[in-house]
């Protein structure tokens, strides 16, 4: 009887730092990079929304805006992020790749 208490003790405090260590672990964001079509210059946007003073995805047949990696293998981040393509309205606020 002591031993089976004891293993659920043990159990418990294990169970309780495995959900501790969910708890407070910050999600990694989606990595996502676009071209300006322009000047060929990648730039990062991971932590980038689109905006008025920064860029935006417009609509573009055969083209993709932001996509997961900075070379020609890199998927689109959305289905909506397909036939768009990266208008850069201020490259200053931006990080080249």
């Amino acid at each position: 009887m002591k031993l089976s208490v004891l293993n659920l003790l043990r159990g418990g405090v294990f169970s309780l730092a495995v959900v501790a260590a969910f708890a407070f672990t910050q999600p990694t964001p989606v990595v996502q990079y676009a071209q300006d079509p322009d000047t060929g210059i990648w730039y990062d946007l991971t932590d980038q929304n689109p905006a008025p003073d920064t860029y935006s995805c417009d609509p573009e047949d055969d083209s993709n805006c932001r996509v997961s990696s900075p070379d020609e293998f890199g998927m689109p981040i959305n289905s909506s992020d397909s036939d768009r393509e990266l208008n850069v309205i201020d490259a200053s606020k931006l990080t080249e790749v």
